[in-house]
């Protein structure tokens, strides 16, 4: 197939958490069809195509290929499965978050083939499973035995280099009191009140500030009180979800503690993160904490300036969650971001990719791994 019509026969394969086993077997036999040197699809549900010799540097190129489930579908202009192609703009569900990319870097590093004698070390292409659910999880299963000197993530940049990415959480604060009659309230402990307090009290934290990424950004997402409706009762129990955006230097118990101190010590709370709980096509389970670390690779790295000057790009930053968290976040590996598309056009009616940026960016992903790993296209 040629790049176009593997990124729309994509398109019309249905790949929503626990179903891409059809949408990863594809991708799968595109990289056989390409002549990639190995390719597997692990017990964990990954899909890993390797170029190029191994034992020296590893370089990973990884694209989420599940996407969120459809919604609003008739609010769409274009069919979501149809992979229409309109004004040269091809639209269907995650055709930039993050089909069309996940295309594009298989196409564009098959064009290693040629310099695959030369090249010093590998590249492996990764169509992973279960981003959508929590980032970062799925792949670690995958990579955590794994050297990898490098990693491009695929998500859309509109073919600018992202450097930086603003981390992820979920942190719910449950606060139990002592329920009783309305009618007698001074004899209880209501609930919401301090969790009223804290929802105050959270918009006083300070928020930080980084250069590219701006400030850490925390809002209200739940508020659920027991019991529920109440009968003229004093509520004994509320849980408070909020939703962070963190910047770099915030770890996974400095964001607690933030938390904590904002509560007086005679409230009876648990701060926690809440879990995310799913099974994977393969049948694997997932119980993980839903924290995504924020990264960012020095702009005089060698994988930023290689990366600039092969693609004659401009810098970029995240501002939402990718599965850098576990790359760069939790194991340190040097990281950039690099994608076709629009990064707003994800999880919208009439989710788009345009063909130029498509090809552009197969060729980009080409060239940037060329330059880390040498040979000559």
């Amino acid at each position: 197939m040629t790049l176009t019509e593997f990124c729309q026969a994509l398109l019309r394969v249905e790949s929503t958490p626990n179903r891409e086993r059809a949408a990863i077997e594809l991708a799968a036999q595109e990289m056989e069809d390409l002549g990639y040197d190995e390719v597997v699809i692990d017990g964990h549900g990954n899909l890993l195509g390797r170029i190029g010799p191994e034992g020296g540097p590893v370089l990973v190129v990884d694209g989420h290929i599940d996407t969120i489930p459809l919604h609003s579908p008739d609010a769409w202009r274009h069919d979501p499965f149809g992979a229409e192609i309109d004004a040269d703009v091809i639209y269907g569900l995650g055709a930039s978050d993050m089909k069309g990319p996940v295309a594009a870097f298989i196409h564009g590093l098959a064009g290693l083939k040629g310099a695959s004698s030369n090249l010093k070390g590998c590249v492996y292409a990764v169509a992973s499973i279960a981003e959508e659910m929590t980032e970062g999880a799925a792949v670690e299963r995958s990579f955590a035995e794994r050297p990898i000197d490098y990693c491009i993530i695929a998500e859309a940049t509109a073919l600018r280099v992202a450097t930086a990415q603003r981390g992820r959480a979920k942190v719910e604060v449950e606060i139990r009191g002592r329920g009783v009659h309305a009618a007698n309230a001074w004899k209880g402990v209501n609930a919401v009140d301090p969790s009223a307090d804290l929802i105050k009290a959270v918009r006083s934290l300070p928020r930080g500030h980084h250069d590219v990424l701006g400030e850490r950004d925390i809002n209200v997402i739940d508020i659920h009180s027991e019991p529920y409706p109440s009968v003229n009762v004093i509520p004994t129990n509320c849980l408070t979800r909020f939703d962070v955006r963190f910047i770099p230097g915030e770890t996974r118990e400095s964001l607690l503690e933030a938390f904590r101190k904002l509560l007086p010590d005679e409230v009876d709370a648990d701060v926690r993160y809440f879990r995310a709980h799913w099974e994977t096509y393969v049948g694997e389970e997932y119980d993980v904490e839903e924290y995504s670390a924020a990264w960012e690779t020095p702009q005089d790295h060698p994988l930023v300036t290689s990366a600039l000057t092969a693609t004659g790009a401009e810098r970029t930053a995240y501002q939402f969650c990718t599965n850098g968290s576990y790359f760069a976040g939790d194991r340190g590996v040097p990281t950039i971001g690099y994608g076709p598309a629009d990064p707003a056009s994800a999880h919208t009616v009439d989710e788009s990719i345009p063909v130029d940026q498509l090809h552009r960016a197969a060729t980009g992903y080409r060239d940037i791994a060329l330059a880390l790993l040498g040979g000559q296209a």
